[in-house]
C-alpha cells in the first residue's frame, strides 16, 4: 500500500522513481514542507509589448521589454503600466542586461550595443559595432565591466565606458552562448552547431590573455545558467538536462521531463531568492527550502502561450508570451500532481488533506497503462479529512500497476492542501 507524501522531492525523471512525483503542474511544493497546496496563477498584465521580447529591469524596478522581431522598445513602470519608449533603427534585438556598476541598461541587436540611462529614458542605439554579428549576445558583468558573447569574441564594455569588440578569443568553431559571474571570474557557456553533441564551458579571469579552465560536455549547447544559492546550474542541451558547476567541471544534476531546450539566458530569472527557467509554457524552480535538503525541480507557473522571457521586478514576475506580459495574480491556479507508477492491484485511493478552504479534490487514474479515468466516484469523508473512491476504481479487468494524479481546485484566493496520496491494494482491504 504505497503512500507518497514526499511532496518537497519535486519531480522525477521517471514514472518508475518512487521518491518523487511523475509531475507537477501549478504547485507550491515549498510554503509549507510536507503538503502541496496550489500556485498563485499567471495572468495578463498588458497586451502592449505584443512582439516577442527580451526584458531588463533598471535599479528604480523599472522594466524595459525590448523586441527581438522589431527595434521597439517599451516601458513598464512600477504602476505597471506600458508604453512604447524608442524604436531601434537597427532592427531587432537579441540580448537586454542591466550593469549595476554603469547604472544603465544594455542592448543588443545583431550588429550593434546600445545603453540605456533609464531615469531619462536616454537612448543611445550604436554605441558599439560588434565583428561577427553573432545569434547570441549574453551579457554578465565582473570587475566592473560588462562582457558580451558575440559569436568566438567575448566583447566588453568598460566603466569609461569604453567599447572593445575583443576583449578574449574563444576557438573559432564556437559561439558564446551564455556568460555569468562566478566569484568575479567570467564563466563561458557555448555551442558549435544544432547538429553537434559536444560543448566547452570556459572559466576566465578577466585580464590574462586566455581561459584558465575548460571542460567539454556532450551536449548540443550549454544554453543557460542558473544562478542558485553558493551554486551555479548549467541547462545544456535539447532534453532539458541541467548541470552543475563545481568549480572545473560541469556535472551531471537532473533533467525536466518532456522538455525541448534550447539557447536562452533570457528564460531565466531569481524570484525571492528561487531560481526559476521558463521551457515553453511553463516556469520551474530549481530550489530547496531547507539547508540540508537538495534543489528540486517543481513546475509552478504556466503561461498562456510559449514564453519568450522572464524577469522580476521587486517582488513580481513578469513573463512575457509573445503576445503581451503576464505577472503573478492573487487568485491560484488549479494544480495537479501525477504519483508514481505503483505496483499495486489498486482497490481504492484515499487523499489526506490539511484544509480544503472552500475548494475540492479531484481524481484520475491509469490502470495498466490503459489511459487516464476521471473518477466520478471521488467523495469528501470531511470527518476523516480525506478523499476516499466511493466503489473503488472504474476498470473492467484485473488491475496490475496504477498511476494516480489528484487535481487541485482553488476558490479565488484560497487553496487547498493535502498531505498525502495513499494506493490501497484489493489485498489490502480484504485484512
Amino acid at each position: 500500500m504505497p503512500v507518497y507524501s514526499n511532496f518537497q522531492n519535486g519531480e522525477s525523471n521517471s514514472k518508475y522513481e518512487q521518491s518523487a512525483w511523475d509531475s507537477l503542474t501549478n504547485a507550491d511544493i515549498h510554503s509549507q514542507i510536507g503538503t502541496l497546496q496550489c500556485q498563485l496563477a499567471l495572468v495578463s498584465e498588458s497586451t502592449t509589448p505584443n512582439e516577442t521580447c527580451v526584458q531588463a529591469t533598471a535599479a528604480d524596478g523599472t522594466v524595459y521589454f525590448f523586441s527581438t522581431t522589431s527595434g521597439k522598445t517599451w516601458k513598464r513602470t512600477t504602476g505597471g503600466s506600458y508604453s512604447l519608449v524608442n524604436t531601434n533603427a537597427n532592427g531587432a534585438h537579441i540580448s537586454a542586461f542591466y550593469s549595476p556598476s554603469l547604472n544603465k541598461i544594455l542592448y543588443t541587436t545583431s550588429i550593434k550595443l546600445g545603453h540605456l540611462v533609464s531615469a531619462t529614458d536616454t537612448f543611445t542605439d550604436s554605441f558599439g559595432t560588434f565583428t561577427n554579428g553573432s545569434a547570441y549576445h549574453p551579457m554578465a558583468e565582473a570587475n566592473l565591466t560588462v562582457y558580451i558573447g558575440d559569436g568566438k569574441y567575448i566583447a566588453s564594455v568598460t566603466q569609461t565606458p569604453t567599447f572593445s569588440a575583443n576583449a578574449l578569443d574563444m576557438p573559432a568553431q564556437y559561439s558564446v552562448t551564455c556568460l555569468k559571474n562566478e566569484k568575479n571570474w567570467l564563466l563561458i557557456g557555448t555551442i558549435i552547431g544544432t547538429n553537434v553533441s559536444l560543448s566547452t564551458i570556459y572559466l576566465w579571469d578577466t585580464y590574462s590573455s586566455s581561459w584558465t579552465i575548460e571542460d567539454d560536455v556532450y551536449e548540443i549547447g550549454i544554453n543557460c545558467f542558473i544562478s542558485s544559492d553558493n551554486l551555479t546550474y548549467a541547462q545544456c542541451g535539447t532534453e532539458g538536462k541541467i548541470y552543475y558547476w563545481n568549480g572545473s567541471n560541469l556535472v551531471y544534476y537532473e533533467q525536466m521531463n518532456s522538455a525541448t531546450t534550447s539557447v536562452g539566458q533570457e528564460k531565466v530569472t531569481v524570484l525571492k531568492g528561487k531560481p526559476l527557467i521558463a521551457v515553453g509554457t511553463r516556469v520551474y524552480s530549481l530550489f530547496k527550502k531547507t539547508r540540508n535538503s537538495n534543489d528540486v525541480l517543481c513546475h509552478e507557473y504556466t503561461g498562456s502561450a510559449t514564453i519568450t522571457s522572464i524577469g522580476v521586478t521587486g517582488s513580481q514576475l513578469l513573463v512575457h508570451v509573445g503576445t503581451g506580459a503576464m505577472k503573478i495574480d492573487t487568485n491560484y491556479a488549479t494544480t495537479s500532481v501525477t504519483a508514481p507508477l505503483s505496483f499495486t492491484p489498486v482497490k481504492n485511493v484515499e487523499v489526506f488533506y490539511e484544509a480544503l478552504n472552500g475548494g475540492t479534490l479531484g481524481l484520475e487514474t491509469n490502470i495498466n497503462g490503459a489511459g487516464w479515468v476521471s473518477e466520478s466516484g471521488f467523495t469528501n469523508d470531511s470527518t476523516n479529512a480525506k478523499y476516499y473512491l466511493d466503489g473503488g476504481v472504474t476498470y473492467n479487468g484485473t488491475p496490475k500497476f496504477c498511476q494516480v494524479r489528484v487535481t487541485l481546485n482553488p476558490v479565488t484566493t484560497t487553496t487547498p492542501v493535502i498531505q498525502a496520496i495513499s494506493v490501497i491494494s484489493a489485498f489490502a482491504e480484504k485484512k
